[in-house]
């Protein structure tokens, strides 16, 4: 099952375009699935197609990359369901996951991250979840956003291989993945990926 993401920079005309746009862009490309399924319009939105279980990973890591070295915010709408798996360019298709993913950027209003799909009560829960996570992004520092993209990133390291990765006391590193709450994001990525493997989507 895929999803896809669309989403836009948050008052994007108050930032230099160099600032973002090639981090943006070199995010999607490595992010797609497959890999020519992303697409850049406007200048400041874009969609990208990327395996359901890891699209709200995949989009707190965008939020926490664009903060960390570009000081944008980002909003985001994330349809998981049948994708239509074609030579279509992304913003041509009609699969559910496309049509799901722009009903939800449109239900954004002041949140940073909605989830849509067939299945209204696992939406509302997720979107409960997905609120919180917009008001811990909101808040984060560059640097507190930058520590915890690379904990995501490389979920794989230890926090002193993370700290050494980093070049930063472990303490540092301990303190600033508490204040971006990366153990409750944790929390919230292992729960969507065991709602979305039980739940009917």
């Amino acid at each position: 099952m895929y999803a896809v993401i669309t989403g836009d920079i948050i008052a994007s005309r108050s930032v230099e375009p160099n600032r973002w746009q090639l981090l943006l862009e070199k995010f999607l490309q490595e992010n797609a699935e497959p890999a020519h399924d992303y697409a850049i319009s406007r200048g400041d939105s874009f969609q990208i197609q990327v395996v359901a279980s890891s699209c709200l990973e995949v989009a707190i890591q965008l939020s926490a990359l664009l903060s960390a070295e570009s000081g944008v915010g980002v909003r985001m709408g994330i349809g998981i369901g049948i994708t239509e798996l074609s030579e279509k360019s992304i913003s041509m298709k009609m699969s559910d996951a496309h049509i799901f993913s722009g009903k939800a950027f449109d239900m954004l209003k002041n949140d940073r991250l909605r989830i849509k799909t067939k299945n209204q009560e696992f939406d509302e829960t997720l979107n409960v979840i997905c609120s919180f996570i917009g008001i811990l992004i909101k808040n984060w520092k560059p640097a507190t956003a930058a520590t915890i993209y690379h904990a995501l990133k490389r979920n794989d390291l230890s926090q002193k291989a993370l700290s050494a990765l980093l070049q930063k006391h472990e303490t540092s590193v301990s303190k600033a993945l508490k204040r971006g709450g990366f153990h409750e994001i944790e929390q919230a990525i292992n729960l969507f990926k065991k709602m979305l493997e039980t739940c009917s989507i």
